[in-house]
This record gives C-alpha cells, structure tokens and sequence, in this order.
C-alpha cells in the first residue's frame, strides 16, 4: 500500500489561480469608462471572448445607511474563449485572472495580446499607482487525517508560519503581512497565507486534506519623505513589474514549502 503524501492539484504545478492588476491613480469619469469598455469590448467579442455578468455598481451613504447603485454599473467582464481566463475593467482597476495557469511566459503573452491596449487607453488620462500579483496554490494529502502530515509538505520551522498553527492537527490557519520598500518612492505589500481545510478533488471520492497557499505582492507608488510626489509607474514599466513580482513570488513560496515539493513543481 502506497504511504500518504501530497499532490499538487496538477500534474506540473499546483497553481489554481492567478491574478494581476494594473491600479490607476483614480477612477476613469463614468463617460469615458464606458466608452473604453465598450471599445474593447467589440475587439475583445471579435477575438473570441464573450461578455461576463456585469457588477452593479454602489455607492454607500454613511449617514443614512443607505446603498445606492450608480448609474452605469460597475466592471465590465470578459471571458476568453475556453472559459479559463477573465478580464476584469473596472474604473480605477484592470485585473486579468486565471484558473488555467501553465506557465508564467503564456500568462504574460496573454496580458500583452488582449489588455496591454486597454491599460494604454487609461494611461491616456490616469497614471498608474500600483501592480499586484496574486497566487493560489493547493496541494491535496492522499491519506485522511488521521494521517495527516503537513511537514511533508511545509517548512514548518520558517518565520512565514505561524508555530503554533502549525502544530494543530487538522485544520489551521496561518496569514502574514507586511510591508517593504523595495526602491525609493515604492512601497511593497506582501502576503502569505496558510490555509489547511477538507476540499473535494476530483482525483478522490469525498474530501480530502488539504494545504491552500495564497501569496501576493503589490508594489505601489508611495509619496517621497520630502513630500513631493513621486514619478509614477510608467506603462513601459508594467510587464518588467509583474514579471519581477512573479519571480519574487516563487521565492516566497519556495520557503513555505519543502524542498522536494519546489522541485516537483519546478520552482
């Protein structure tokens, strides 16, 4: 009998979704938002994507307590063809996620084939404030939990995770943040969270153990000690941003996991 050990979700990687989002300094007017979105979206039906449901759009009243939906709505949404990837324009926001990751080089062709033009039309009256990247991962424990084994997957001993989270013998979890400053005028955010929960996999019947990873980074333009405002993203800057993010996020999930798993999965 096979002993019990963890799996990435798939066979290469254990990437369930990824995210990267361009932040804009402020909202487009509603005007002109409607009609970059509509511009692309006639590009982006003719290429073979479809229109997702769109958000209604709120605005809360904080005296009266009352939620008024804008008039407009909120992001427009748009669905590549096989379903796996979402473009997501929003006002002050431009998000592209997808749950049919391979490798980072076809994520970024993607990002410079479909929403590179969209990010250049914002551009044209916003200047770009801030680039997040956003990474889940799971791993599923062939076994159950009563031989549950989370160091065979974590390093357990890094300053990432909590310790005593850690020792808990089924679920838990761990969160951590913080804030670097990576070049003069930026500011970093970084994530990393630990969830260990039961999911159902379609490799099993019934749940299974499991260890969710979520690790982000968002670098943003911050205003410079002397109070003068900082020179802001450019959009030449943008995919050079995220990459080094993505390569900065690998990092990061290489001292949460063990050694082994990393090269399994080709860290």
């Amino acid at each position: 009998m096979t002993a019990s050990h963890f799996d990435p979700i798939f066979p290469a990687h254990a990437i369930e979704r990824c995210t990267a989002t361009v932040a804009f300094s402020q909202g487009l007017p509603q005007k002109l938002l409607s009609a970059t979105q509509d511009r692309h979206k006639q590009r982006l039906l003719a290429a073979g994507f479809s229109e997702g449901p769109k958000a209604v759009g709120l605005q809360f009243d904080v005296l009266s307590g009352r939620v008024i939906p804008l008039a407009g709505g909120g992001p427009m949404t748009f669905v590549s063809e096989d379903q796996g990837t979402t473009i997501i324009v929003a006002a002050n926001q431009i998000s592209v996620q997808t749950l049919l990751y391979t490798r980072w080089a076809n994520f970024e062709t993607f990002i410079s084939k479909y929403v590179s033009a969209i990010f250049a039309d914002f551009t044209d009256a916003l200047s770009i404030s801030a680039t997040k990247l956003e990474y889940w991962d799971r791993f599923i424990w062939t076994g159950d939990w009563d031989d549950f084994d989370v160091s065979q997957l974590l390093a357990v001993n890094s300053d990432l995770i909590s310790a005593r989270a850690a020792h808990a013998t089924r679920q838990w979890h761990s969160h951590a943040g913080w804030f670097e400053n990576p070049a003069p005028a930026r500011q970093r955010l970084v994530n990393a969270n630990v969830d260990v929960v039961s999911v159902n996999s379609p490799n099993f019947v019934g749940e299974k153990p499991s260890v969710g990873i979520y690790t982000s980074l968002q670098d943003s333009d911050v205003r410079a000690p002397s109070g003068s405002s900082p020179a802001p993203f450019t959009l030449d800057e943008v995919p050079h941003a995220l990459r080094q993010q993505h390569l900065d996020l690998k990092a990061l999930l290489g001292a949460i996991i063990s050694p082994g798993m990393a090269k399994r999965i080709g860290l």
